[in-house]
């Protein structure tokens, strides 16, 4: 599973953000982990073949200050960082 949330806890996305969204992004991908490996156990599937879960992170310093990093990166597999949109004429 790959949450591909841009904006998880600011106003930029034209979303309404609260700033208990920090701790329930965190949150949200722990239930999610705690699924993911749920399923995976179930279904006795193991190393490569368990289930996954990764994000879309934001490359900016907005991203960084609006989520719990080292907690986000505790239950993802991997870290998507999206980089495009970084070269510019400033």
């Amino acid at each position: 599973v790959d949450i591909d949330w841009e904006f998880p806890t600011n106003d930029m996305g034209s979303i309404r953000a609260r700033p208990e969204d920090r701790q329930n992004f965190t949150l949200m991908l722990a239930s999610l982990r705690h699924r993911l490996d749920a399923l995976s156990n179930a279904e006795q599937r193991v190393g490569k073949e368990r289930y996954l879960l990764t994000i879309a992170a934001g490359a900016g310093q907005y991203y960084l200050d609006g989520v719990e990093l080292e907690q986000v990166a505790s239950h993802c597999d991997f870290i998507n960082l999206m980089s495009y949109d970084l070269y510019g004429a400033w």
